[in-house]
């Protein structure tokens, strides 16, 4: 679990851990994949995100949260922040947040891998504090004996938010280039009868009012290329491109 001192004593956005450090190779990978997904955001951003996040886990939707856990824990499955905030993050509105403005899901996922590659930098530097020290107490022992179990949870831990963070931003890259090329293929479908619209407007009806060139060359327009558009107003449609022509000859 992650806390809200996670970047007290790590840097979120430039910090890689020391090669001696615990699958330390393995942590600055996972840190380098989440940053990329902050490349827009400062320092202080990241902080503020972890505030909300930390809000996200605790607020009144925590019982919901340990409903998630319960549901995705059974003896195939490792469950994890990131896999039980992925099953309820539509319960939240990002959309709105002044200290984190235009927040974005894979945003805060990389944040949550970040926090908890800070909380391994943490409970090391405890673990490395005590070994310098004459004496241990059984809280210290036992920090000791689970510290190499618990820094392996939170590279688990780390590499799933990051990797849940990288699919979400995929995914939404994949819709919008999608819509993007939906464009293109539409006015690529449309080219030939434009051509023919835009052809008859300079040769005949440049002297007529957007509308009437309109009407009248939609009258002219052959059936295979009226078929190609679709819509209850094709002389609207025409009227457009006419006006965009003019605009464009000015």
């Amino acid at each position: 679990m992650i806390s809200a001192d996670a970047f007290e004593e790590y840097a979120p956005l430039n910090e890689a851990l020391p090669p001696d450090f615990p699958h330390g190779f393995f942590f600055n990978l996972v840190a380098v994949r989440a940053r990329a997904l902050l490349k827009n955001r400062l320092d202080q951003d990241v902080r503020n995100a972890l505030d909300s996040l930390i809000c996200m886990l605790e607020d009144g939707a925590k019982l919901e949260f340990e409903e998630s856990v319960k549901a995705v824990d059974n003896d195939d499955y490792v469950s994890t922040q990131a896999n039980a905030l992925r099953l309820y993050m539509d319960d939240f509105d990002i959309s709105d947040q002044k200290l984190f403005a235009n927040a974005t899901w894979p945003e805060y996922f990389a944040v949550l891998s970040l926090a908890h590659i800070g909380m391994a930098s943490q409970l090391q530097n405890k673990i490395d504090k005590i070994a310098d020290e004459d004496t241990m107490d059984v809280v210290d022992d036992y920090l000791i004996s689970t510290g190499g179990q618990n820094t392996i949870d939170y590279l688990l831990e780390a590499f799933e938010a990051a990797t849940a963070g990288q699919f979400l931003y995929d995914s939404e890259n994949k819709v919008r280039k999608s819509r993007s090329q939906g464009g293109k293929i539409k006015a690529k479908k449309y080219e030939p009868l434009k051509i023919f619209v835009i052809t008859r407007w300079r040769e005949c009806y440049q002297d007529h009012s957007n509308r009437h060139a309109a009407s009248r060359i939609w009258d002219e327009t052959p059936e295979d290329l009226k078929r190609l558009i679709r819509t209850d107003e094709p002389v609207k449609r025409l009227e457009i491109w006419i006006g965009q022509e003019k605009r464009r000859k000015k």
